[in-house]
């Protein structure tokens, strides 16, 4: 709440202090921020200035999760301007947060932008291995079956769906899928031969 209110002084004030004493109060206040003003919050993360890795981190973390859960159209923007392996590290947050504010079709699209821009192979590798565990997951739990079913057809010729994917999905991702769901799938889905 303290962010959502007043996240600009409060982690000025945290930062002149050390963030270090208030590294719980500073995410939280960081998360509220980015969720009500993004632009501003993003901002200050990124001219904050020197601080320990780990609050680094916790601090990217939270104002990832509050941008892509209220202002997702800016993620891909803010993550741009991160340096590679930070750009990486959001990837997992930023799809769960996806699907939970816009379920498969958002989270879709978002794969589908890094992936036809200018980011590295890493990246693109890494966001396509997050959304298809996560559009995977809708289909072990028996929900979303048939929008994952059209994301597995739509993607089926990506360069990172490799031939028999869906023999070894469960292997890879450690996934326990549906008897119903891994049915439909196979019955669904064109997947390339092997």
């Amino acid at each position: 709440r303290v962010g959502q209110v007043a996240g600009e002084p409060a982690l000025n004030s945290w930062l002149e202090k050390g963030l270090k004493e208030h590294e719980t109060q500073a995410q939280a206040a960081l998360y509220g921020w980015a969720m009500t003003d993004p632009k501003r919050a993003q901002d200050w993360f990124l001219n904050m200035g020197e601080v320990d890795e780990g609050m680094r981190l916790g601090l990217l973390s939270r104002v990832v999760g509050g941008i892509s859960l209220k202002n997702p159209e800016l993620l891909t923007g803010f993550v741009a301007l991160l340096p590679e392996e930070d750009q990486i590290r959001t990837v997992g947050h930023s799809v769960w947060n996806f699907m939970q504010a816009g379920g498969i079709e958002r989270t879709s699209a978002w794969v589908d932008e890094i992936q036809n821009g200018d980011w590295s192979p890493a990246m693109k590798k890494r966001s396509f291995d997050e959304v298809t565990k996560a559009v995977s997951k809708s289909v072990s739990s028996g929900a979303g079956v048939e929008s994952s079913a059209k994301w597995f057809q739509d993607h089926r010729d990506s360069e990172f769906m490799t031939a028999g994917w869906i023999g070894s999905a469960a292997e890879r991702h450690r996934l326990d899928f549906s008897v119903k769901g891994l049915d439909f799938l196979r019955e669904t889905v064109d997947f390339p031969a092997m």
